[in-house]
């Protein structure tokens, strides 16, 4: 199963505004960040496996008779899931200072 992503930035609790996962960082970092994660899952055996955490974590129903612990793990794990998934979609849409992604450039830096 495919999964897209349109986040709006709301979806996940963010403080910090600009960042991903809520943690205080330059946005030169975030770019950095994004831009390892696109290279990492966004296609070849990377995008194959986070389709499967994916199909794994996010399509997982839990019973009601569920232990609160056990249903906190579970939104855990999809949150980190959905940081790694935006992190990919912005990676994609920029490179670092906001230059179209190319993967051909072998330094994240460059």
């Amino acid at each position: 199963m495919a999964y897209r992503f349109r986040t709006t930035g709301r979806e996940i609790h963010n403080p910090h505004r600009g960042t991903v996962d809520g943690l205080a960082r330059s946005a030169a970092e975030e770019d950095r960040l994004n831009l390892l994660a696109a290279r990492a899952f966004a296609q070849g055996p990377g995008r194959e496996f986070l389709e499967h955490l994916l199909d794994t974590y996010f399509s997982r129903v839990l019973p009601p008779a569920v232990a609160s612990e056990e249903l906190h793990h579970l939104e855990g794990q999809r949150w980190l899931l959905s940081v790694i998934a935006r992190r990919l979609e912005l990676g994609q849409l920029r490179g670092p200072q906001g230059h179209a992604l190319s993967f051909a450039d072998p330094d994240p830096a460059a």
